[in-house]
């Protein structure tokens, strides 16, 4: 592997690292204190049509 190569790796690697971690941040803040996620997060997933995977990640926190 060249030096180049090697240099893309680095910075996609810390990118990736950097924007998981903006991820996860983005993640926690739909969810509320008590697990149950933002009023306003749910309405847009069941406006996009993720009323089904709403229920069901409903379903798996509870058991």
């Amino acid at each position: 592997m060249n030096l180049f190569r090697l240099w893309d790796v680095i910075c996609l690697k810390e990118l990736f690292d950097l924007f998981y971690k903006e991820f996860e941040n983005f993640c926690h803040k739909m969810i509320d204190d008590d697990d149950t996620l933002d009023v306003q997060s749910e309405a847009c997933l069941i406006v996009l049509g993720k009323r089904k995977e709403l229920e069901s990640w409903r379903r798996q926190l509870s058991q």
